[in-house]
């Protein structure tokens, strides 16, 4: 090697170690993170609180970029996305996650019908949660990055025919938005069946192809379903939204510990604010519904309650139903024993 090449290696070297020395890091490591909800609701405005503390506590060591409104991926693809390393985090519906790993479907079992958030929390955070989350973390390639996000629960909705009482939804059309806990719910209050693409529910509603749905207020807000006829909800609280935040498990490994600890514990932080913001996004669209008209009945939670046993009668026909596997739903029956 001649004089000059050695004073250039020599030089460069240099460079190089000053640049580990001062921990500079020429490439910062590219996050992108995918949601499908629109800019304006709590669930992207929860995300965009998650990335500017990150952009503080990381600096310019990670690149990070929110995509909402689908830009990306719709939440039914995201797993997928996750699993295939096409995207480095999202937080898709627990409901979406079925097919990938059954005991997903747990919320919807009987146990949970008629339940607030809150007390779901004996399960979601609790030891059958993390039970659940090493499953989907090793069935899609993935981090659970740590609680669930809380969006609400869904409620039933009618144009023409009040609902003051279970009584009332006997002999209904209410259409569904899928799956099988969904329409034994339905059969188990007597009404009948019909499927319709939520784009299309509106008009559906308007030539009368439909009495009712199943929905969140949030949603029927946004969608300003009062302009279609709906003037009546039933707020039973029968299935809570629950989202999963989760990160592409190669992109996790990639990152030197302590970025590891500040996406975590970040996310941890924020978490009481998160189910606050869930909280009070659901009171408003609560707020807004009432103020176009819409007249919410709230059964009481010994009703609820009451609703609730006769469903769990059913139990292990709703258990086979929804693949859940027997020995976790036994274990569900017991966090609430």
């Amino acid at each position: 090697m001649s004089k000059v090449r050695m004073i250039q290696c020599g030089a460069l070297a240099g460079v190089l170690w000053m640049a580990v020395a001062t921990g500079v890091q020429a490439d910062p490591i590219k996050m992108r993170i995918s949601v499908d909800s629109p800019a304006q609701h709590v669930k992207t405005k929860i995300m965009s609180n998650y990335v500017a503390a990150l952009k503080t506590k990381a600096g310019n060591r990670l690149d990070i970029e929110l995509f909402h409104s689908g830009q990306l991926f719709n939440d039914r693809d995201v797993s997928k996305a996750i699993r295939q390393g096409a995207v480095e985090m999202a937080a898709p519906g627990v409901w979406l996650l079925g097919g990938i790993e059954p005991n997903a479907n747990f919320s919807s079992l009987p146990v949970f019908y008629g339940m607030e958030l809150e007390q779901m929390r004996k399960v979601t955070d609790g030891e059958l949660g993390r039970e659940l989350n090493k499953s989907l973390e090793t069935k899609l390639n993935a981090k659970i990055l740590g609680s669930w996000l809380e969006m609400g629960s869904a409620q039933w909705y009618s144009t023409g025919k009040p609902i003051n009482s279970y009584q009332d939804i006997q002999g209904m059309t209410i259409r569904t938005p899928g799956g099988a806990a969904n329409e034994l719910r339905l059969k188990f209050f007597k009404a009948n069946v019909v499927t319709i693409a939520y784009p299309d529910l509106a008009l559906a509603l308007s030539q009368g192809k439909a009495d009712g749905f199943i929905s969140a207020h949030d949603s029927v807000v946004s969608a300003k379903m009062w302009e279609a006829g709906v003037k009546h909800s039933f707020e039973d609280y029968q299935l809570a939204a629950h989202y999963i935040p989760m990160l592409n498990r190669d992109f996790w490994d990639k990152l030197s510990p302590d970025l590891q600890k500040i996406l975590a514990d970040t996310w941890q932080e924020q978490v009481p604010a998160q189910r606050a913001a869930g909280v009070a996004a659901q009171a408003q669209a609560r707020d807004v519904l009432i103020a176009n008209g819409v007249k919410i009945v709230t059964p009481d939670s010994k009703t609820r309650a009451a609703a609730r046993a006769r469903m769990m009668q059913e139990y292990d026909q709703w258990v086979k139903a929804v693949k859940v596997d027997p020995e976790f739903a036994r274990k569900l029956l017991q966090a609430f024993r």
